[in-house]
């Protein structure tokens, strides 16, 4: 909409070695110059997101989906999560719409994990995936009766979460998540419970600074 034509020979995803030339701008110098920093900006914060989902993604393995959270920087939403599958991970919900989470601040409106399910079925039906946080093996299988789409282990350390896995799978036929703490340090730990899911606000909240520039060339 400015004037400024990019032209790049890598794709999304692509692995890109220090000190390439990832895209050629053309187009007046002023009009490059007026969209240079938001650019930047934007590229920094991408590439870092893209980076370090891979690096979970490789850690957990193929049997566990990486998966954002809605904890992003406001305004890069929509930018962190199209990083997220340029890297290969899920990027969970986009907004409060795209699904249903039953976290602990609902819980306490319901008698319990069965009829907080129960109640977002009756008013979603299958519209929507309904996933429900639990805090306690006890309040799994309360979940579980309810055949959720996605059980959420919360806070969980990895010995925990493993032997709470073990427990409920065999009546369990949904999907396991874990989440809350999780970092790349203590990934392999997590994933070696054999989780479906493991989310990670790591992913956007610790996000590192990579060292881009724009050169002009006459």
């Amino acid at each position: 909409k400015v004037g400024v034509k990019p032209t790049s020979s890598f794709k999304d995803g692509d692995h890109i070695r220090k000190g390439a030339i990832i895209m050629r701008l053309s187009g007046l110098n002023r009009s490059i110059f007026s969209v240079e920093r938001t650019a930047l900006n934007i590229l920094t914060r991408m590439t870092s997101v893209a980076t370090a989902c891979a690096e979970a993604q490789k850690v957990a393995g193929k049997r566990t989906t990486v998966a954002l959270t809605r904890k992003t920087m406001p305004g890069f939403n929509l930018f962190d999560k199209r990083a997220a599958v340029a890297a290969g991970v899920w990027p969970h919900r986009l907004n409060l719409n795209d699904a249903v989470l039953l976290k602990d601040n609902h819980l306490p409106f319901f008698d319990g994990p069965f009829e907080a399910v129960m109640a977002a079925k009756k008013r979603y039906g299958r519209v929507k995936v309904i996933e429900v946080e639990v805090e306690s093996l006890k309040d799994a299988f309360d979940a579980a009766k309810a055949k959720p789409d996605i059980i959420m282990f919360d806070n969980f350390k990895p010995a925990r979460a493993k032997a709470a896995i073990k427990k409920l799978r065999p009546v369990f036929k949904g999907k396991i998540e874990l989440s809350g703490r999780i970092t790349l340090k203590n990934l392999k730990s997590y994933a070696a419970a054999r989780p479906d899911i493991i989310s990670m606000g790591g992913l956007t909240q610790n996000t590192r600074a990579f060292d881009f520039g724009l050169d002009l060339v006459e």
